[in-house]
């Protein structure tokens, strides 16, 4: 006989994203909000944001926007109180805010080094300590919960060309291993998981693919990406792939689940 029936949904959660205005972000704010989350939608793009929360009201679902740089922390701060003021508490934060850069190592000027460690890593930081801050016994949500941070498969396999990216990715995946077990041996009730996407079909990699070319990394965009879907023996992924990932971690379904690598790859560490 089971002793409990695993629940893989997410209705009345309250969940806040970074980097949701587009992407990845996006999708996962609209697929949370059409299954019962209340979403809290946080990006640096306020417009697009703010279309974000209006399509989701539209469909029926409850959302609220909020500026945030994750660089910053005062803003991120002020995202967790939003959050909570606005919703009633926090069960998931999704630190899904991130860069992809292309450079090699020897030409790679100290300051863009530390500019995608801030945006990538920094901020996974900045959202993970401020999520347990509120989410742990006493803290002003108080009722545990699920962090999730968005690495990548560059954050377990190196790659050329992307010395900054792979050192920040490989950077968060540490961090949320450390959080989770501190989270875990402190009994806050609290999971921390890192979700690595591979090649998806976003805005992103499109962008960077491009200026990987105009680097002379790859003769053209057909070459790049067919090398692309070579390395991801099921193909190119859509981020309704990685939000669905993000959505069990963010359901009671995951509840003994911490500490993982979860790979959205396509199989590309596999190989």
């Amino acid at each position: 006989m089971l002793n409990k029936k695993p629940m893989i949904n997410v209705v009345d959660k309250v969940v806040l994203i970074s980097g949701a205005a587009r992407g990845i972000g996006e999708v996962t704010a609209k697929m949370l909000a059409a299954d019962g989350a209340m979403v809290m939608v946080s990006d640096i793009l306020k417009t697009a944001g703010q279309q974000v929360v209006s399509d989701i009201i539209k469909d029926g679902g409850k959302a609220c926007f909020t500026e945030l740089d994750v660089t910053v922390e005062a803003d991120w701060e002020a995202a967790v109180a939003k959050t909570i003021e606005t919703f009633g508490g926090l069960d998931v934060l999704v630190n899904n805010a991130g860069t992809l850069s292309f450079s090699v190592c020897e030409n790679t000027d100290y300051d863009f080094f530390n500019r995608i460690m801030a945006i990538n890593c920094g901020s996974a930081f900045l959202g993970t300590k401020h999520g347990i801050l509120a989410m742990k016994p006493g803290g002003s949500a108080g009722n545990g919960g699920s962090i999730i941070n968005l690495s990548s498969t560059s954050g377990i396999v190196g790659g050329a060309n992307q010395t900054a990216y792979c050192a920040s990715k490989g950077a968060v995946r540490m961090l949320t291993k450390a959080a989770a077990l501190e989270c875990a041996s402190l009994q806050y009730d609290i999971r921390v998981n890192g979700v690595f996407p591979g090649m998806a079909d976003t805005l992103m990699p499109r962008g960077a693919g491009e200026s990987m070319v105009e680097a002379g990394v790859a003769p053209n965009r057909d070459v790049l990406w067919s090398a692309f879907l070579k390395s991801q023996p099921l193909g190119l992924l859509q981020p309704e792939d990685i939000a669905g990932a993000i959505y069990y971690l963010a359901s009671d379904a995951s509840e003994m689940v911490t500490g993982i690598d979860f790979c959205v790859d396509g199989g590309f560490c596999a190989m």
